[in-house]
């Protein structure tokens, strides 16, 4: 009992920063740095934390170039170097798959991070790509991560015992509710919208309810 109670209690908090984040995401617009068209197009498609994070990578790319280095087949390999660094530096090796229009850089950030790192935009800037191509926009980062994957409407597996089936209704409607009322409070019009219809829904409850126990 004391674990679950410290669990849910974890749940909740774990909860309200997730609902806070979702809020600031909503109201907050982040302050655009350049004339990237990027980077106007990456603030309306990250969230604010991960937005940040990219910012700072599209900012520091400014200080690097790129040089062609080796071509073999498809696969073209360039060095990416700081403006500030030595010539003892060593320098970032970036891939460029033609074939699959696909490039990887030696730091590993995207694969580890998500987000194209400072290496990658660099690439990207001297090859005039205005827009970031899909491929490298990881949909868990987005804004509309949520969309499309609240809950589901699917068949419920039988129970026979009556308190077994009371507690998988309870739960099904309590993880369904809770997902509802995370978006409505995002906003004033959600949240009196979802108040007015709870008490329509609760007024239509109690005459189920009345109209059950006559039948029985």
């Amino acid at each position: 009992m004391d674990f679950i109670t410290r669990f849910n209690r974890a749940l909740r908090h774990q909860r309200h920063n997730e609902l806070v984040a979702d809020h600031i995401d909503m109201v907050e617009q982040p302050k655009i740095k350049t004339n990237w068209p990027m980077e106007y197009q990456m603030v309306r498609v990250y969230t604010k934390k991960k937005w940040l994070d990219f910012q700072n990578e599209m900012s520091v790319s400014h200080g690097y170039y790129v040089q062609q280095e080796s071509m073999v087949g498809d696969l073209v390999g360039y060095h990416v170097m700081n403006f500030q660094s030595g010539s003892s530096a060593k320098p970032r090796v970036l891939t460029h798959d033609k074939l699959a229009d696909y490039i990887s850089c030696s730091c590993s950030k995207f694969e580890f991070e998500g987000i194209p790192c400072r290496h990658m935009l660099a690439f990207f800037r001297i090859n005039q790509v205005f827009l970031l191509p899909n491929k490298y926009i990881l949909n868990r980062w987005t804004r509309n991560a949520k969309v499309g994957a609240i809950y589901d409407f699917g068949t419920q597996t039988s129970i026979d015992t009556p308190d077994a089936k009371l507690m998988a209704r309870h739960s099904r409607l309590s993880y369904k509710t809770s997902i509802v009322i995370d978006v409505a409070s995002l906003t004033d019009e959600g949240t009196n919208m979802l108040d007015d219809q709870f008490d329509c829904i609760y007024s239509k409850l109690q005459e189920l309810n009345i109209s059950s126990k006559n039948d029985n």
